[in-house]
């Protein structure tokens, strides 16, 4: 981690530090307006038209395949998706797919919810659910617990469903199974020693090649990816060791601090491509930090987090800088549920697209993704209200 015990102490004091001054700026927000973002999430008497609702599952899976077969979706190593400009892997149409898979969940939880009993809607759900897993977590490993993760506290918001202990142990056994061997399976894509996967190559020329099938039936190759993965887990979940080698390395650095830069540029890194050409002139992240610092960590893929950004932003004056944008952050998301024309059901679909980013996301995230977010829901939240609020859809 390029730092000593001083540095990794003095970095964890920090991050508490940082804690602290959240949790106290948070303290400062309106109440009001937090109790009316929560009773506006409040569906226990929620009752759908089942028809329309198995109509939008397939509308969204032809959506899905249409990705799919079309050989925009790629791995991780392609940054995801496929596209013609090899230097710009975000267009409208990869933003879009993070909404649709999102929006399918929502509406499989819904069917879920309604219980419905015949043998067609069981059957119909599994597959629904089953398609919507690989779709949202494929290309990235942690989409894939993001699902689970997404799914079981919405249901639990929308289900007054009791689970006893022993069905939770069983059920929450099998899920953590299913995701950690997903997980396993990502990273033996991922690792293009294993596969020898091309970095332009689409996700279904990788099942083309019969790639896939090579997880279940080599040995060797799923003992690898699963060390790999037990080895990335044991560091990623750290966010202190960027910031304590920023302090080792502090007094050889070679500027003091970025002033600003870093939000500003994460700022523009939010703006379309359309608009500002030229945003892959203004840096971010590592190749921004690494102007500041001689850490060699740096130097590679390090751990995204508003603690180390902060620090080399602001210095220790980024205890107060960050904290204020967290929660504006925060409030901007009750603006956007409270909106007037919002109704309930888009409000919980705005909760499934924020909650990963405030709770399994925040070890590792960007501010430029919250802007990012915030962004594509201006754009794109009013086509799926509209589909939500059809008088035809929601019958309670």
């Amino acid at each position: 981690f390029f730092c000593d015990l001083r540095n990794y102490f003095l970095a964890n004091s920090y991050i508490v530090l940082f804690a602290i001054i959240v949790i106290f700026f948070s303290s400062l927000m309106n109440f009001n307006t937090i109790e009316k973002t929560v009773n506006k999430l409040k569906l226990e008497n929620l009752s759908i038209n089942i028809k329309k609702n198995y109509f939008l599952i397939i509308v969204c899976l032809i959506f899905e395949f249409t990705y799919f077969l079309s050989g925009v979706l790629g791995s991780q190593l392609t940054g995801a998706f496929i596209i013609d400009d090899p230097n710009d892997q975000a267009t409208w149409y990869t933003h879009f797919y993070y909404f649709l898979v999102t929006f399918h969940l929502l509406l499989n939880l819904l069917l879920l919810k309604n219980k419905e009993k015949n043998s067609f809607g069981k059957k119909f759900l599994f597959i629904s659910f089953f398609l919507n897993f690989v779709f949202y977590g494929f290309f990235l490993r942690r989409m894939a617990v993001q699902f689970l993760f997404c799914a079981i506290i919405i249901y639990s918001m929308m289900s007054d469903t009791k689970i006893k202990k022993t069905s939770f142990f069983i059920i929450s056994l099998l899920l953590v199974s299913v995701v950690f061997q997903f997980t396993n399976f990502l990273q033996s894509i991922r690792s293009s020693e294993i596969y020898s996967i091309q970095n332009n190559q689409s996700m279904i020329e990788i099942i083309k090649e019969g790639n896939v099938f090579k997880y279940f039936t080599n040995q060797d190759i799923r003992r690898e990816a699963r060390d790999i993965s037990i080895e990335n887990i044991s560091k990623r979940v750290f966010t202190n060791h960027e910031l304590a080698t920023i302090f080792y390395y502090e007094e050889n650095l070679k500027k003091q601090y970025l002033f600003g830069k870093l939000i500003r540029n994460q700022l523009i890194f939010s703006i379309p491509a359309l608009i500002f050409p030229n945003k892959k002139d203004y840096p971010t992240a590592e190749i921004l930090i690494s102007t500041t610092t001689n850490s060699p960590l740096y130097n590679s893929d390090t751990v995204d987090s508003f603690q180390s950004f902060s620090y080399a932003d602001f210095g220790m004056f980024g205890l107060i800088v960050y904290p204020i944008i967290v929660i504006f952050l925060f409030y901007i998301f009750y603006l956007f549920i409270n909106f007037t024309k919002i109704n309930n059901l888009t409000a919980i679909y705005i909760l499934m697209l924020f909650l990963p980013m405030y709770s399994l996301r925040i070890v590792e995230i960007n501010i430029s993704d919250w802007f990012v977010l915030i962004r594509n829901i201006i754009i794109f939240i009013l086509i799926f209200n509209f589909l939500l609020e059809s008088k035809r859809y929601i019958k309670n």
